[in-house]
């Protein structure tokens, strides 16, 4: 089962439905409080990145599996609806079984890698009860992709709720609990490594989060074991024969 792991591209707003308060270009922005958000059931933008990608991600939204998603790429903003080079047609938002409370992934591949600039995203949510559409991130990037991650992965749920106690009492400072994954790849070439791997690893460091797809083609599941978060702590790379890296990584979502 493919694994891939994507660093986000900065990309420029061209235009797009938002409230005042909650513009397109907080899809941008790491910290998760700081949502996109549309009074009403349907929305649209678009977004212009300046370098090659093949993943696009929507991440902490408030879509419904059955509600819609369609992205368009295209040489122009107007290219992305009259002459789009990719065009992912309107498909369900997600798939599966999602955590109550957490933000919904959307997570769409392109055939191949996307040279075009412009990215069009239109969203339908007929009689979503919230009144709102709402998201924390868009990622879009090249992902660097493995054949699968090895056995032994580890899942925890982080709570780093404050806490306080005294005689025969404890209380709390309730914060969210946010998903961990812990996982190992072994059997990276060492054309990949140096091709791809070191200037990612050298990129991210633990300061720029990644969306982690343990598992791509098991859509269902995405809701439960995709990560979008930070590297808990620097990546040692181990090199235990000719041609073959070993690296283990730990990645902690940013929000439920």
């Amino acid at each position: 089962m493919t694994a891939i792991l994507v660093a986000p591209l900065p990309f420029t707003v061209v235009s797009g439905d938002a409230a005042a308060n909650r513009p397109v270009t907080n899809l941008a922005k790491t910290p998760p409080g700081l949502v996109w958000r549309v009074t009403g059931e349907t929305a649209s933008f678009v977004v212009q990145v300046d370098a090659p990608f093949d993943t696009i991600a929507l991440i902490g939204s408030n879509l419904r599996s059955f509600d819609t998603i369609r992205i368009r790429v295209g040489a122009t903003a107007a290219a992305t609806v009259s002459a789009p080079s990719f065009d992912s047609s309107a498909v369900p938002a997600w798939s599966g079984t999602k955590i109550d409370g957490a933000g919904a992934k959307t997570i769409i591949r392109a055939p191949s890698t996307m040279v075009s600039r412009f990215v069009r995203i239109d969203i339908g949510a007929p009689g979503h009860l919230d009144g709102f559409i709402e998201a924390q991130r868009l990622v879009l990037g090249k992902a660097i992709q493995h054949d699968a991650i090895d056995r032994d992965a580890e899942t925890t749920w982080v709570d780093s709720s404050p806490s306080y106690t005294g005689p025969n009492w404890s209380a709390f400072d309730a914060y969210p609990t946010v998903q961990q994954t812990k996982a190992a790849l072994s059997w990276v070439s060492s054309d990949a490594y140096h091709a791809e791997w070191a200037p990612f690893l050298s990129k991210v460091g633990i300061t720029t989060p990644i969306l982690f797809v343990p598992s791509l083609e098991d859509i269902g599941r995405h809701q439960t074991t995709v990560v979008f978060g930070h590297v808990q702590q620097s990546i040692p790379v181990r090199h235990p024969a000719w041609d073959t890296h070993n690296l283990e990584l730990t990645v902690r979502a940013l929000a439920p």
